[in-house]
């Protein structure tokens, strides 16, 4: 796991999107896991497959699995 938390800045001019050229990070309007949207102030985990988490969702997931809940990607 990366251990990038950061706050969530909701600002669409800041956020990248999938398949974008900008070389930022790969952003999503929701967590995966829990399929809740993010919201402003939010600590979200990026793992090392660079998709992005609530911090809580991701920590109690690979608790039990041991990859990405997207790619399944190992993420030890």
């Amino acid at each position: 796991v990366n251990d990038n938390n950061s706050s969530r800045n909701n600002n669409s001019s800041s956020s990248s999107n999938r398949g974008g050229s900008s070389g930022g990070l790969i952003s999503a309007k929701h967590c995966s896991i829990c399929l809740e949207p993010y919201q402003d102030g939010e600590l979200i985990r990026t793992v090392l497959c660079l998709h992005q988490f609530h911090q809580n969702c991701i920590d109690r997931w690979l608790r039990t699995n041991g990859s990405c809940p997207i790619c399944k990607y190992p993420v030890n």
